[in-house]
């Protein structure tokens, strides 16, 4: 695998163990609200965030196994996609408890623009 490549893994399974610790966390220490402005949608949006851990985790490993074969092509994406649409929408439940979250969030944009390139263009 090109250092590109290494590049789309390590930020797959970075951020899916990533997610899922800080939920795992959150949810045995029963500080979910206090972690955040959930209000109804709080099942809703861990569930989300736990099934983006999820496609981020499979991803990275499909890639590790067979980087351009059709499972690693197939759940790399999603997982990237899905990743990509928590990095813009969760900002708002973290606006006054967890500001430190919201610059998390603008990092791991960031850092998603290459891993995207890589994907989109296969190099």
């Amino acid at each position: 695998m090109s250092i590109a490549d290494w590049y789309v893994v390590i930020l797959l399974l970075g951020c899916g163990g990533g997610i899922a610790a800080f939920w795992v966390f959150a949810l045995a220490s029963r500080r979910v609200d206090a972690l955040g402005d959930f209000g109804a949608t709080k099942d809703g949006h861990i569930a989300a965030e736990l099934l983006t851990a999820v496609l981020l985790l499979a991803g990275g490993a499909a890639r590790i196994v067979s980087e351009h074969g059709s499972v690693a092509s197939t759940l790399a994406p999603l997982g990237i996609g899905a990743l990509l649409y928590a990095v813009f929408q969760s900002p708002g439940y973290y606006r006054r408890t967890q500001p430190a979250v919201r610059w998390i969030l603008v990092a791991t944009g960031l850092a998603m623009v290459p891993a995207i390139a890589v994907l989109i263009t296969g190099h």
